[in-house]
């Protein structure tokens, strides 16, 4: 990420996330599509490997003191077993400064794009459109509190409520934590599709968070070191860190 003063700033980034090893019962046939149903994977290995990519450009500019507009072009790849997909999407977003207490409103559309195809079957991408904000509830020299919230809307899903808060020590050690209402927490009711008995399912697995940073002066740069740990109940939790270097 650069900033180039009054033409914007230019960011690139690069996410990776897979699983290697899924144990694959290949030849199992649920008995409701028994006699209905042909699978698309013929393949006989007992286990797959699973892997997203995406490489994005980002693009921001202050068009005025207050208001910041951007946008993200993203070349997303989803590889299933031998199996690959490929797609554009769009990112936009918008922030608002109040003017008071930093308090800062937001806007972003996620994930505008075409369909994925995996045997010419298409896959949507998960389309989202969130507004937010945040405000300082103590700001002076040693310390600063900030809370925020973010009311996120998937195109397939019930409205989520996602909300976070901050402590900062002196601009150089932050402490973080948040919960998402409406997602963590919550039973959804399904349909066990083998004898039709209504059952609870939680809506995911994925509990608190709690995070950590650490900024570190490097003459006229800033090196930025962030840790998340996100609780994921029957699945292992997640541990996830960041390195930020600006110029």
């Amino acid at each position: 990420m650069h900033d180039f003063g009054a033409l914007g700033t230019i960011g690139i980034g690069f996410i990776s996330f897979g699983l290697s090893g899924i144990a694959a019962d290949r030849d199992v046939v649920p008995s409701f599509l028994s006699g209905s149903f042909t699978p698309f994977d013929n393949q006989t290995s007992g286990s797959y490997d699973y892997l997203d990519l995406a490489l994005q450009l980002t693009y921001a500019r202050n068009f005025t003191d207050r208001l910041a507009l951007g946008f993200s072009v993203k070349m997303i790849n989803q590889s299933i077993d031998e199996e690959s997909a490929n797609a554009f999407a769009f990112d936009f977003g918008s922030t608002y400064r109040i003017g008071f207490r930093n308090a800062t409103l937001g806007a972003r559309l996620n994930n505008l794009g075409k369909d994925m195809k995996f045997f010419n079957i298409g896959t949507p991408l998960p389309l989202n459109f969130s507004v937010g904000g945040s405000i300082d509830l103590i700001r002076n020299e040693n310390h600063g509190v900030t809370i925020m919230a973010d009311a996120t809307k998937p195109q397939d899903a019930d409205q989520l409520i996602f909300t976070g808060g901050e402590y900062m020590f002196n601009d150089l050690v932050a402490l973080r934590g948040g919960w998402k209402f409406n997602y963590s927490g919550v039973d959804d009711k399904k349909r066990n599709e083998f004898d039709q008995r209504e059952i609870k399912a939680a809506r995911t697995e994925e509990g608190v968070s709690l995070g950590a940073g650490l900024k570190v002066p490097m003459g006229n740069k800033k090196l930025v070191v962030d840790y998340a740990f996100t609780e994921f109940g029957l699945l292992d939790n997640t541990h996830r860190f960041s390195l930020n270097v600006t110029f």
